[in-house]
């Protein structure tokens, strides 16, 4: 019985080093991403798997420890590396190969670019919608903006629908912790909140109260630091039609990082309509 105990002891082990060793347990590690794909491009995995690259499929996806991808021809490859956020460029019948932490050239010029952003796993945004009263049946004041997300401004516009019935003035709060700091009546679908109101760093709950026979709904939102703000500001700014698509994918995942969501939707959006079907993608929105 005791070398049965201490064998399963030896086992449970195992698989406990294992699980912290993924590259061991179910192949090489991953790297980094796939950012854009254009021309004849192979990628061969370490395992000798032979895969041709396609645009429409294959952008966002994975590459790993061991894999090599070949250029054939005119084209462009450009792959970024999760850790150090590092783009590596490949043009005109280049070879490289992904060894450990970095990328190394077999055949022809490879080029490399700082300062992309890349997924983060674990990021939490703010609580989403909240109903304080008469939560059974839906309410006919919809919140719309923001919404479970961060923003760039400390001067917000709140945004809600109003299908109520024969209901006039709403009562618009905005709380930081249980202290109201902004507190309007408008008879309207917006309201802008005053400048000196927010503070940076902060998530408020904002209330929309259309009475008893109404009842309250809400949501919440965050503001960011002034460094973050000057950061989106001056990505969002260096975008336009032109873009190439890996300044875009950095550009969506930097406001990703930083919880604002309603700006990502955006993002999204546009992507989805240009690669339809790209599971990674999807996958992002499933997350998101």
């Amino acid at each position: 019985m005791g070398h049965v105990r201490e064998k399963i002891i030896h086992i449970i082990a195992c698989l406990a080093v294992i699980s912290v060793l993924p590259g061991l347990a179910f192949g090489a590690q991953k790297f980094g991403m796939i950012f854009d794909v254009m021309g004849d491009a192979t990628l061969i995995s370490s395992k000798g798997k032979v895969k041709a690259l396609k645009r429409s499929k294959h952008i966002l996806s994975s590459v790993r420890e061991g894999d090599t991808i070949k250029l054939n021809g005119t084209g462009k490859v450009v792959i970024v590396s999760i850790k150090d956020k590092i783009g590596y460029v490949i043009t005109h019948d280049a070879e490289i190969i992904i060894e450990g932490d970095t990328v190394k050239a077999v055949k022809g010029d490879l080029q490399v670019k700082e300062g992309f952003s890349v997924p983060q796993r674990g990021a939490k945004g703010p609580i989403g919608a909240i109903v304080l009263r008469n939560s059974i049946r839906k309410s006919c004041i919809e919140i719309v903006s923001p919404f479970n997300t961060s923003v760039i401004t400390y001067t917000p516009t709140l945004k809600w629908k109003n299908s109520c019935k024969g209901l006039g003035s709403v009562s618009v709060k905005v709380l930081e912790d249980r202290t109201v700091v902004f507190d309007t009546v408008t008879k309207g679908t917006s309201v802008q909140v005053a400048a000196g109101t927010l503070k940076p760093g902060i998530t408020y709950r904002w209330l929309v109260d259309g009475g008893a026979s109404v009842g309250i709904v809400g949501g919440t939102f965050t503001t960011v630091e002034q460094n973050v703000i000057d950061l989106v500001r001056t990505a969002k700014g260096s975008l336009s039609e032109k873009s190439e698509l890996p300044e875009r994918l950095s550009y969506l995942f930097m406001l990703l990082e930083n919880d604002l969501n309603e700006m990502a939707d955006i993002e999204l959006a546009e992507l989805e309509r240009e690669f339809p079907g790209n599971e990674y993608i999807k996958e992002i929105r499933e997350q998101h």
